[in-house]
């Protein structure tokens, strides 16, 4: 025996030829470029997938702003249009205090008016009384208030 090599009953695997060796990590091979492949695969699919929700969140960022935004318009009209319609009112309330003020001078007016007539009839009766003098007639106010309704 030769010193440098080592005897054979020791290590029954030691020479592996190339044809036994592609037998044996051949197929071990294939399933980890298969792994590596189909690892490849679903990182693509996810990171496509990623990509394609990011567009679906920025298309759907981008319908919320806009729905915002005509939101804030029309509350923004709408704003408007209550400030419009209190101006409105206020210039109906103002009319209606005119109207009022109005309508109690002509009540006054009115009043005066039925004190004023109310004298002319009394003093008309008076003066037709002084002219016919008859012994038990009837009372200047009951005919005065006749007269008046």
């Amino acid at each position: 025996m030769r010193p440098h090599l080592k005897p054979q009953h020791a290590l029954p695997f030691t020479a592996i030829d190339p044809t036994t060796s592609l037998i044996i990590f051949g197929p071990i091979l294939a399933i980890l470029i298969l792994a590596y492949a189909a690892a490849c695969i679903q990182y693509i699919i996810v990171k496509s997938s990623l990509w394609q929700l990011r567009r679906e969140i920025k298309s759907a960022t981008q319908y919320i702003s806009t729905c915002l935004q005509r939101f804030s318009d029309k509350a923004l009209d709408q704003v408007k249009i209550v400030d419009q319609l209190e101006a409105v009112k206020n210039k109906c309330l103002n009319q209606n205090d005119v109207v009022m003020k109005f309508r109690e001078k002509l009540f006054i007016m009115k009043q005066e008016n039925k004190a004023i007539r109310r004298e002319l009839v009394i003093l008309e009766i008076s003066r037709r009384a002084g002219e016919r003098s008859k012994p038990g007639g009837q009372s200047i106010s009951y005919i005065v208030d006749l007269q008046l309704y």
